[in-house]
């Protein structure tokens, strides 16, 4: 049963890697991806060929799987950096990231190019699962398995931290941000995070076993499979995030000497919001009112930064609320929702006005629009 799923996702693998390879939205990072599809799919099909019969008459098969999990965290990896837009190509510095995995081929490359006979003698009934062998790469095979959880565990957390910058850069241009935080991504990476840990786990669990009772790695391709599908689901259906090149300037607690010189912005952009409110404008971006400021984007960045000290959309959504609040108390809106007032005060989505508007009062919409019947009751 678990030899024929692998050989059905391998075959998946190959349509799903074509499809994303020739996927025009994310291009470059969708390119990525069906790189790392396919190779999963290869891996999945050579342990789904892991057995006796087929070793013996297919030798060379025989250790071809070795190190594969080595170029899965770092595809991973590439592919964060392109989703979020801090890479434009494949650079020198970047094929580093496979000098493990080439590292591991040129260490096994004796074994590899030896004649199908000689590659048999180093198998029996139980290593023929395994493939760890009965000579001296045996004992590399169990380094091999550690070195794939640890590098999986660093690409990962790299992946993150490449995540965190992005969805602080989107705060800093965009003040909707459905569809653009990409969460998912956040959640899977921590899912192949523990995985890796897992497969640690695992290992040095049966470490002292000769002979393990079931193929663990069977079960972490499986699963990473699984996890890179939930990927190009979620990758469907996020749109390009083109940002700016630098996207701002983060906010700082410190005051510059020349924040006197933003005062007159400042108060154009105050009167701005007050006379025209451009953030009822659910799409509204920062170059946008920088543009209505006629000033440069990254004037408005450091006026944020050295004036407000918060970032594009925390500012935003401040004035959302505050409309809210506005709207919420007069007599005129009592005719709609919350939530149809919220949308009319420029929030897009249920989630980000619920979230904003407890960061911002401390008290959710519905505790607040109590407070004010309660309060008006008296």
């Amino acid at each position: 049963m678990t030899t024929t799923i692998l050989q059905l996702g391998a075959l998946q693998a190959g349509i799903l890697g074509a499809f994303l390879f020739n996927r025009k939205v994310n291009r470059k990072a969708n390119r990525v991806l069906a790189v790392l599809v396919l190779v999963l799919g290869v891996l999945c099909l050579l342990q789904s060929l892991k057995s006796l019969d087929i070793y013996l008459q297919f030798p060379h098969l025989i250790r071809l799987d070795w190190g594969g999990g080595l170029l899965i965290a770092p595809l991973i990896y590439l592919y964060v950096k392109f989703m979020c837009g801090q890479a434009e190509g494949i650079k020198g510095k970047d094929l580093w990231c496979f000098f493990p995995y080439i590292t591991n081929v040129i260490i096994i490359s004796p074994f590899l190019i030896k004649d199908g006979e000689s590659k048999i003698q180093v198998l029996d009934y139980y290593t023929a699962t395994l493939s760890a062998g009965t000579d001296q790469y045996t004992l590399y095979y169990r380094l091999l398995v550690i070195f794939t959880a640890l590098i999986g565990v660093s690409y990962c957390k790299d992946s993150l931290k490449v995540l965190k910058v992005y969805q602080t850069n989107i705060k800093a241009e965009f003040s909707a941000l459905t569809k653009k935080e990409m969460l998912w991504l956040k959640y899977l990476i921590w899912a192949f995070m523990g995985l890796f840990v897992i497969l640690a786990g695992v290992y040095f669990l049966y470490s002292k076993d000769r002979y393990a009772s079931f193929d663990y790695e069977i079960y972490f391709y499986l699963v990473a499979f699984v996890l890179i599908y939930a990927i190009t689901y979620s990758a469907l259906n996020q749109p390009q995030v083109d940002l700016l090149k630098p996207s701002g300037a983060k906010p700082s607690t410190k005051k510059s000497s020349n924040q006197q010189d933003y005062a007159p912005i400042k108060t154009k952009l105050i009167d701005l919001m007050k006379s025209e409110k451009p953030y009822l404008k659910s799409e509204l971006t920062a170059t946008q009112l920088a543009e209505m400021l006629d000033i440069s984007r990254h004037q408005f960045s450091l006026l944020l930064s050295e004036s407000f000290e918060m970032n594009f959309y925390d500012l935003i959504n401040q004035y959302r609320v505050n409309e809210f609040k506005e709207r919420v108390e007069s007599s005129n809106f009592e005719h709609l929702t919350l939530l149809a007032i919220a949308y009319d005060a420029g929030f897009n989505s249920k989630t980000a006005f619920n979230t904003a508007f407890k960061r911002i009062e401390g008290v959710t919409p519905s505790q607040y629009k109590k407070n004010i019947d309660l309060n008006s009751a008296e």
